[in-house]
């Protein structure tokens, strides 16, 4: 039933949290967030979507990729797939650039950070067999 004078858009005046959707179809139930979301690794993000989420021209994508920067998955058909792991390290990859490092540096940097997490890991490792 329309409302005369009511300039609020139809959608806007509906009661929320009355179990239906926008379009007043009974919603299904509380929304389930996709497990695959929770794993940083896997490939989700296509590279347009990877670049617009880093604030990177898909290009951009693609020369880091091909200076090593950077390894998205493939999907089947060969089709990039960009982890939010991805995402991160680009947007490491962009502090970096902001702070005046050339992709020689950065892939330094980054080289070194991997060496550092995998020393902490076996100092880690040791200590537990220690029993410290």
């Amino acid at each position: 039933m329309p409302h005369t004078g009511d300039k609020t858009p139809p959608v806007a005046r509906r009661r929320v949290g009355n179990g239906h959707g926008a379009d007043g179809r009974r919603r299904a139930g509380p929304a389930v967030v996709n497990p695959g979301w929770a794993d940083l690794d896997r490939g989700l993000f296509s590279i347009s979507v990877a670049a617009e989420l880093a604030g990177l021209h898909p290009q951009t994508l693609r020369i880091y990729e091909r200076e090593g920067l950077l390894d998205p998955g493939r999907s089947a058909g060969g089709t990039r797939r960009y982890s939010r792991h991805d995402i991160n390290r680009l947007q490491e990859i962009c502090a970096l650039t902001a702070d005046g490092l050339n992709l020689a540096g950065i892939r330094r940097v980054l080289q070194l950070q991997e060496e550092t997490r995998q020393l902490q890991a076996e100092l880690t490792r040791l200590r537990e067999l220690l029993g410290e």
